[in-house]
C-alpha cells in the first residue's frame, strides 16, 4: 500500500528541501544585504560624525579668531583711549604751565609797580665806575614824599661814593613832578651824568628847562612805573 505512495512522498520531501534551501538562501541574502547595510549605515554615520567634527572644530576655530579680534580690538581702544587721556593731560600741564608762568610775570611786573624805586648793587657799580672817572658837581632836587626821598638817598650815596660835590633842595610841596629828570644844562658834568644813567639801565627823561648847572630832580613815582 506505501509504495505506490513514496513516489509523492520523495517529491513531497524533495519540494520541502528545495523549499527549506530557497528560504535559506533568501534570509541568508537577507543577511547579507542587512550587514551590508549596516556597515554602509556605520561608515555613512562615520563619515557624518567626522564631517560634523570637522565643521565644528572649524565653527570653534572661527569663534577663537573673533575672540581674538575682538580682543585685540578691545586692547586697541583701551590703549587708544590711554594715549588720548595722556595727551590732553600733557596739553593740560602745559597750559597750566603756561598760565602759571604769566601769573607769575603779572605779579613780577605788579610787585615793580608796587615797589619803591631803588638804585640795585649793580646799577650802583656801573654808575660809581663811570662817575668816578670824571668828577664834577651836581644839584640834586626831590619831592617831598617818602618814596622820593628814598630814592634820592640811593642817588646821593652814589654820586658820594663816586667822589663828587653834591648841592641839593627840597622841592615845596605845591610843586609836582614825576619820575627822573636830568635837566638840559651846558655844564659838561650833565653829559657824564646821562652817559651814566644810561649805561647803569636807569629811565629817565630830559627836562625842557635848562639848567646852568648840572641838575637831577627825582620827582614822584610815576603811575606805570
Amino acid at each position: 500500500m506505501l509504495a505506490p505512495n513514496m513516489p509523492d512522498l520523495q517529491a513531497k520531501y524533495d519540494l520541502y528541501n528545495n523549499v527549506l534551501l530557497g528560504l535559506l538562501i533568501v534570509a541568508g541574502a537577507i543577511a547579507i544585504a542587512i550587514t551590508v547595510f549596516s556597515v554602509l549605515s556605520s561608515r555613512k554615520s562615520a563619515q557624518l560624525m567626522k564631517a560634523k567634527d570637522r565643521e565644528l572644530a572649524l565653527a570653534l576655530k572661527d569663534k577663537d579668531v573673533q575672540i581674538e579680534r575682538i580682543k585685540q580690538e578691545k586692547d586697541e581702544q583701551i590703549e587708544q583711549t590711554k594715549r588720548t587721556a595722556l595727551m590732553e593731560a600733557e596739553k593740560s600741564a602745559i597750559l597750566a604751565s603756561r598760565r602759571a608762568t604769566e601769573i607769575e610775570k603779572e605779579n613780577l611786573e605788579l610787585k615793580q609797580q608796587l615797589a619803591n624805586r631803588r638804585i640795585t648793587e649793580k646799577q650802583h657799580k656801573i654808575l660809581v665806575d663811570i662817575l668816578s672817572k670824571k668828577t664834577g658837581r651836581i644839584i640834586i632836587e626831590t619831592m617831598g614824599d617818602p618814596e622820593s626821598g628814598l630814592f634820592a638817598e640811593d642817588i646821593v650815596k652814589t654820586f658820594i661814593d663816586s667822589g663828587w660835590e653834591l648841592r641839593g633842595r627840597l622841592l615845596p610841596q605845591g610843586v609836582v613832578w614825576t619820575g627822573l629828570i636830568l635837566y638840559k644844562s651846558p655844564d659838561p658834568d650833565a653829559a657824564t651824568v646821562m652817559q651814566a644813567l644810561k649805561c647803569a639801565g636807569m629811565p629817565f627823561s630830559v627836562g625842557g628847562e635848562t639848567r646852568a648847572n648840572a641838575t637831577i630832580m627825582v620827582g614822584g613815582k610815576p603811575p606805570q612805573f
